[in-house]
């Protein structure tokens, strides 16, 4: 796992919920790593799984909110590159009998086309992709 001293970080969905529940550990990471100027982005499927949440339950609040983080970390692009990138994972990872959803598997690739470090509290489930660092700011 990486810390703090990468450059470019890529929130997954899960540390996006804790940052707009005003988690203390991981809203200190994300100002530490802004005050030292990282980038901090938001995977484009991040983004997704993140809204389609808050909409199913029209949650406009928290929307609003999102929509503040949105503004202040940037949601990245899709493109060919990454699909190409996400079959390569399930490719390799297919024959070993692990099964990574096809959302976490474009985030996978996302942070790897791009080089970024994934910050996650899941790990244990991303570490089974080569390649891709990964940093845990919930603890």
């Amino acid at each position: 796992m990486s810390d703090i001293a990468q450059e470019k970080f890529a929130l997954d969905s899960c540390m996006i919920s804790f940052a707009m529940k005003d988690n203390l550990v991981v809203k200190q990471h994300l100002n530490k790593a802004k005050q030292s100027g990282h980038a901090i982005e938001i995977p484009p499927v991040a983004y997704y799984e993140v809204k389609r949440g808050l909409m199913a339950i029209n949650a406009t609040r928290r929307l609003r909110i999102f929509a503040k983080m949105c503004e202040k970390y940037p949601v990245g692009q899709m493109d060919n590159s990454i699909l190409e990138e996400a079959a390569s994972i399930y490719t390799e990872l297919k024959p070993q009998g692990i099964n990574i959803d096809d959302n976490d598997l474009f985030i996978a690739a996302y942070c790897k086309v791009h080089g970024l470090t994934l910050v996650t509290n899941n790990t244990k489930h991303f570490g089974a992709v080569s390649g891709l660092s990964l940093a845990d700011w919930s603890v």
